[in-house]
């Protein structure tokens, strides 16, 4: 699997991409393209011009919303639906905003046991919190225009 950062609040320096406090992906698995995407506007459209992605030909395209619901209850989901315990990598926009220190303090706690490989803090996550799970774990940095690539 692939993954591309089309949108994000964070941008990669001198790569000279647009962002916004959205995201949105480019996903290829298995000879598949797909588009997840919760951004704002259409400049995901003007980031895969310039990366040179063409969105013409997806198999598919995922729209969802964030993490409002909290990280911790997404990854407890995506492990029940897939039928899963291992997480190897989380990236998204975690929503930890200036979080309460018992909302923090619980996050930190859940991926001491989670124990991902990385984690890739996106949009609405605050530099406090980014240090405190950096505490814990891998602690990635994120912006649009990263390429993931798993095998």
């Amino acid at each position: 699997m692939k993954l591309t950062v089309l949108v994000d609040n964070n941008t990669t320096i001198d790569r000279y991409f647009h962002g916004e406090p959205g995201v949105s992906y480019f996903i290829e698995c298995d000879e598949r393209k797909y588009l997840f995407d919760t951004g704002y506007s259409d400049i995901f459209l003007k980031n895969a011009m310039k990366m040179g992605i063409k969105l013409s030909v997806l198999d598919g395209v995922v729209i969802t919303g964030c993490s409002h619901a909290g990280i911790c209850n997404i990854i407890e989901y995506a492990k029940k639906v897939c039928n899963e315990d291992r997480v190897y990598d989380v990236i998204g926009g975690f929503h930890l905003l200036n979080p309460s220190q018992q909302k923090l303090r619980y996050t930190v706690e859940y991926f001491i046991t989670c124990q991902p490989h990385a984690i890739y803090a996106c949009h609405c996550t605050d530099l406090r919190s980014k240090i405190s799970l950096a505490q814990v774990t891998n602690v990635e940095d994120v912006g649009v225009g990263l390429v993931l690539e798993y095998r």
